[in-house]
This record gives C-alpha cells, sequence and structure tokens, in this order.
C-alpha cells in the first residue's frame, strides 16, 4: 500500500463573508484534475458547504458533530459523503452550533478534530477544513488538527482586520498547542483591483508581515451561481476567467508545499 503524505489545511477568518466555503470547494474541484483525493470538512454550523453539494442531513447521518460528542465513530468513508470521484465531504448539521456550550467543560477539547483526522490521513492527499468566522472550539479545533492556514479575504478595511486578528491566533496556536502549524498565505478574494479601496487594502495587508499569495481570486457571478446549481465552477464555468484564477492558486500552492 502506497503511504500518502496528506497535508491539512484550515481556511480560516475572523471575518465571515470572505468566501472561504467557495475556495475549499472549488480549490478541492480543481485538485481532482491532478488525480488527488481529497476530504471536505464542515466545520461550520451554517453547513454552506454542506448545502453546496446539496447534501441532506437525517438525524441518522453522521457529522462532524459526532467527532465532538461521540466517544466512538465508524470509518471516515462511513461518516463521509463521495460528491464527486475522489472527494468527500464530512457534513455539518444544526447541532454543531451546541457542540460550542458542550465542549466548555470536557477534557481534550480542542484536540479532537484532530484525533479523528490523525487517524485517516493515510486515505487523503489533501483535507480542507472550513470554520465559522469566529474564533470558538470549533475554529481552535481546527487549528490544532491542521498542518497549515490559508486565509482568504476581501480586499476591505474589516476584512483585512480579520486577517491580523487570525494570524495572532494562529501564532498563539502554534507556540501552546501546534508547533507544526504555518500560515501558507493569505489569499485575496472576489477582488475588484478597480476599486481604490483594493490597492490601500493590499498595502495594510503588507504591513502584517504574513505571507501573501501572489494570485487573487477574482469577483464572478459564476462562483454563487454555480453554488446554486450545486456545481463547482470547474464544471459550470470552467472557461472563465475566476476559473483561471483558481487554476493559478492551486499551482502556486502545489508549488510552494
Amino acid at each position: 500500500m502506497i503511504m500518502k503524505k496528506c497535508v491539512v489545511f484550515s481556511l480560516a477568518n475572523l471575518k465571515g463573508g470572505v468566501g472561504k466555503t467557495s475556495i475549499a470547494v472549488n480549490l478541492a474541484g480543481s485538485l481532482l484534475s491532478d488525480n488527488k483525493t481529497i476530504l471536505l470538512v464542515d466545520n461550520d454550523p451554517n453547513g454552506n458547504l454542506s448545502s453546496q453539494f446539496g447534501l441532506e442531513i437525517s438525524e441518522e447521518s453522521f457529522t462532524v458533530e459526532d467527532v465532538y460528542v461521540s466517544k466512538t465513530t465508524p470509518g471516515v468513508f462511513d461518516m463521509a459523503a463521495e460528491v464527486r470521484p475522489n472527494l468527500w465531504v464530512l457534513a455539518s448539521s444544526q447541532g454543531l452550533s451546541s457542540v460550542v456550550s458542550y465542549l466548555s467543560s470536557k477534557p481534550n477539547r480542542e484536540t479532537r478534530l484532530k484525533n479523528f483526522l490523525d487517524k485517516v490521513l493515510n486515505d487523503f492527499d489533501f483535507i480542507f477544513i472550513d470554520n465559522p468566522p469566529s474564533l470558538n472550539v470549533l475554529t481552535f479545533n481546527s487549528l490544532v488538527a491542521s498542518h497549515r492556514v490559508i486565509i482568504p479575504t476581501q480586499l476591505e478595511d474589516f476584512s483585512v482586520e480579520g486577517v491580523k486578528k487570525i494570524s495572532e491566533t494562529i501564532q498563539e496556536i502554534k507556540k501552546h498547542f501546534n508547533p507544526r502549524l504555518k500560515i501558507q498565505g493569505v489569499l485575496p478574494n472576489m477582488v475588484n483591483d478597480r476599486r481604490r479601496i483594493s490597492k490601500s487594502a493590499r498595502e495594510k495587508l503588507a504591513s502584517f508581515h504574513v505571507p501573501v499569495f501572489k494570485t487573487s481570486i477574482r469577483s464572478s457571478v459564476k462562483v454563487p451561481e454555480s453554488a446554486e446549481m450545486y456545481k463547482l465552477v470547474i464544471e459550470h464555468a470552467k472557461s472563465t476567467p475566476v476559473y483561471e484564477d483558481i487554476s493559478n492558486f492551486k499551482d502556486e500552492l502545489l508549488s510552494s508545499l
């Protein structure tokens, strides 16, 4: 058996609406063309990633909530749904929001996701964890479980401030919980460089001394269109500038590992 060298990524920013889910989903879609096997973990109670694939969650469904609250769980391929060949999704559920208070007094509350994912590293080339726009125990678990962090941001003041806050949090987690954790880069997303604010936001980003990807993802209606149709951008809008950006980002990411 060939052992995979899996890389676990968190997609994180303390500002919402920056496109964490769309980046996770469409980056994964682009990597499928390189014959990679990928697990997407929907670690956000809003469940946008799960919804993007049209997953219907019932009381009998296994979800990421079980990772946090169950003493034993079945194998990952019994819990996750294969939404495309070699692309698996461990879905969110409404009950995930109650996990935050449930874990508050529990031992080892910061390492439950890590303990689960460490057992499945040989099954995947990449694991991408989509997170809520807040620094709660769910995001904390994701960062403790990850090797690298991608920080999507819009080029606007509030989004860029979110970059600063999450990067400071990452340094604390690296110091106390996960010394292997590294910021792979900040990814400007939904970019319109004709706006004056974009230039000042890029300058502000540079002052934070965190790595910034050379690639930016342009703003495009094709991204929400794809999501509404339960499709990846590669399936709905492959011959478009935004897919070119996603493909370029994939190439830059792979070359930086």
